[in-house]
């Protein structure tokens, strides 16, 4: 059986990458690949399929599943584990779905005949140990009689079944309990007699059950041993094995045209894509993509091969040269994995599903000027006529992440975020900040992690600390954040004054220091490439990019609650009231009392700030102090202010859409 296992993809691969030409592998391709290629995982862990030439995604089931080709590509074959699982059947043209068995089953094949189906299962349900020590060979007809089980698991764990094309012999590995390696066996498929055991004369210490292949006439047996370092061919007729390398970690597929045996992962020192003659002879590699513990799966005419490669599905033409990639997963940050080729080259409108984006799907809810979250909005941050979304975690949220881009013209992107302690958006970069408690001690870890409108893959800043990293803020390209502590779960943060207090800004996925401190560093806006900083000892400090200062203001040490500026507009809330102060020339211009209690400033635009007091926001022109509190929409209220609008997100009581952000155009702020 195929064991799933957590797929952390770190995916850096861009564009087309060239590869090794082999040589004597067959005629260029004149003509592009032809057929739909299967795959699994993909943006919502589904079943989906992408012509091999490139177009558009459709998805195929519903669920993440585990699919098998019927030998005439007319149909799939798939389980699923769900505890109401099962064997399943859907015609690739139509979506009825028909049940064969319910049970824990796995490794489907099919018979060379299509009516019958080979797979592994568990023998308790549920089982009494984990891993369950009792797993089984069996078979079921497609169209009736019901199951019959071959083996019965008393050896061994019996997974990962294969019908050889002449439709007389399975061969499956055996997971040997209690011992350190498996067995290959292969059996007779009507009575379930024991024909072979191709690993005679094999150290038994070193086996570990790899991929199996059969040639197309079925007569011979292509499979691998990861513990061994070792691909073999063994031959039915007479027992013989002949070794096609003694040095690979690799999986593999023998062609449709019997020439070739593929292989992807390492052979040697080189990893990739590699093509061996059935005798061994002629290895070479054809491509520089392919990873070992994904099987390589051939086109119907034996012209090229789909392999998964850092997270995405690959098309390599047999004769070597240029791969083609079919999925994005490199630009939203998910996983492609599984390629199955149609065995009979079936093309993606034959195939019965629903075209998808191939962005990470969102189940928010534009209409207009408010958006509706399936979770309350935690942080905010805007930046133009965009804005960054942080919500709060709990599950069933967990697998699409925690953060959106949300434009009220229209677009909407979802990304697959690893945090939630912070977030700041510069242009169409944003930042987000993780905090999290390992390591001895125990301490605090702090890990960024940056994307992009344009790749909303999510990826992890070449920075990692355990001092306190908090405060990220940006505008326009420039992102900033703070270093300072260190900061451990033994010495609480917040508990003395900062200390060693460092400034660093974005450079891509980088980031740079560009000021220190032996005190706090605290970065409170950024507008046209300043920095506003806080001391927190008594002095505001406007800072360039670089770190260099610009001017410096002074508070009353103690009395300061938030600061921010834009353009020449300075603004310090403080106890009670707002003062106004000039950039440039650091004269304070006013000072406005406010409404409300236990204020907290969110932004400054355009001459005017917002602040938030209990279930309101407010919105300050400073030029008279007009001040308007605007009507309570819901619970914990969040605001950003930018040059289109305000962004204003709150919580409501809504099962299903708890959270909100509503867009106010400027013009229509009632300040008049």
């Amino acid at each position: 059986m195929r064991r799933l296992a957590p797929v952390i993809a770190v995916l850096l691969v861009f564009g087309l990458v060239p590869t090794a030409v082999a040589r004597d592998s067959g005629s260029v391709p004149k003509s592009p690949p032809r057929g739909a290629v299967l795959f699994t995982w993909g943006p919502s862990f589904r079943v989906y399929a992408v012509d091999a030439d490139g177009g558009p995604l459709k998805e195929l089931l519903p669920s993440f599943a585990r699919p098998v080709w019927s030998p005439d590509g007319k149909m799939l074959a798939f389980t699923d584990d769900s505890p109401a699982g099962g064997i399943f059947l859907r015609r690739a043209g139509g979506s009825e779905v028909r049940l064969l068995a319910r049970g824990s089953f796995g490794g489907l094949s099919w018979s060379p005949d299509g009516k019958r189906i080979a797979f592994s299962e568990w023998l308790e349900d549920p089982p009494t140990t984990f891993p369950p020590t009792k797993f089984g060979i069996g078979l079921i007809g497609v169209d009736g009689p019901g199951k019959r089980r071959l083996t019965t698991g008393v050896g061994g764990r019996d997974f990962r079944p294969a019908w050889s094309p002449d439709g007389k012999k399975i061969a499956f590995w055996r997971d040997r309990i209690g011992k350190t390696s498996d067995s290959l066996l292969v059996i007779d498929p009507d009575t379930g007699r024991l024909v072979a055991t191709p690993l005679e004369g094999v150290n038994a210490d070193r086996v570990g059950g790899g991929s199996l292949s059969w040639s197309p006439d079925g007569r011979r047996l292509a499979f691998s041993l990861p513990a061994e370092l070792a691909v073999y061919v063994w031959n039915a007729d007479n027992g013989a094995r002949t070794t096609i390398s003694a040095d690979a970690e690799t999986s593999l597929a023998w062609s449709p045209d019997g020439r070739w045996i593929a292989l992807t992962g390492r052979v040697g020192s080189r990893e990739g894509t590699f093509l061996v003659r059935p005798n061994g002879t002629g290895l070479r590699r054809i491509s520089a993509l392919g990873r070992r513990y994904e099987v390589p799966s051939w086109s119907p005419d034996s012209r090229w091969l789909a392999v998964e490669w850092r997270g995405d599905i690959w098309v390599i033409p047999a004769t070597g040269g240029r791969a083609r990639r079919l999925t994005q997963g490199w630009r939203y940050g998910y996983f492609n994995g599984d390629p199955q080729w149609n065995p009979r080259g079936l093309p993606l409108a034959r195939l019965a599903g629903t075209v998808v984006p191939w962005g990470n799907p969102t189940d928010s809810a534009a209409d207009g000027r408010v958006l509706r979250t399936t979770h309350p909005v935690l942080r905010l941050a805007a930046d133009g006529s965009r804005v960054a979304m942080a919500y709060s975690q709990g599950p069933p949220f967990g697998p699409l992440g925690s953060i959106e881009l949300w434009e009220p013209s229209g677009q909407l992107t979802r990304l697959r975020s690893y945090g939630d302690d912070g977030i700041a958006l510069a242009g169409d970069r944003v930042a987000v900040m993780d905090h999290s408690v390992g390591g001895k001690g125990p301490s605090d870890f702090w890990t960024l992690w940056t994307a992009t409108v344009t790749v909303p893959r999510v990826v992890q800043v070449r920075y990692q600390s355990s001092a306190a990293v908090t405060d990220l803020v940006g505008d326009a390209g420039l992102l900033v954040f703070t270093e300072w502590g260190p900061c451990t779960i033994s010495a609480p943060c917040g508990s003395e004054p900062k200390k060693n207090g460092k400034l660093f800004r974005f450079q891509g996925s980088k980031a740079v220091q560009i000021a220190s401190s032996s005190g706090a560093l605290t970065p409170l806006s950024v507008d046209a490439g300043r920095i506003l900083v806080d001391h927190e000892d008594g002095r505001l400090e406007l800072m360039r990019a670089d770190g260099s200062s610009l001017r410096t203001f002074r508070y009353e040490p103690g009395g300061l609650l938030g600061a921010k500026a834009q353009g020449r507009d300075l603004v310090l809330l403080m106890p009670g009231v707002i003062a106004h102060y000039d950039t440039e020339t650091g004269e304070r211009l006013h000072e406005w009392p406010l409404s409300g209690g236990d204020p907290r400033l969110e932004d400054l635009h355009g001459g005017v700030a917002v602040y938030v007091s209990g279930e309101y926001v407010h919105v300050v022109r400073l030029s008279d102090g007009r001040d308007v509190a605007l009507p309570s929409l819901g619970q914990r209220p969040l605001a950003q202010l930018e040059a289109p609008g305000l962004f204003y997100a709150y919580r409501v009581e809504d099962a299903q859409y708890p959270g909100r952000v509503t867009f106010i155009p400027f013009d229509q702020l009632p300040l008049t």
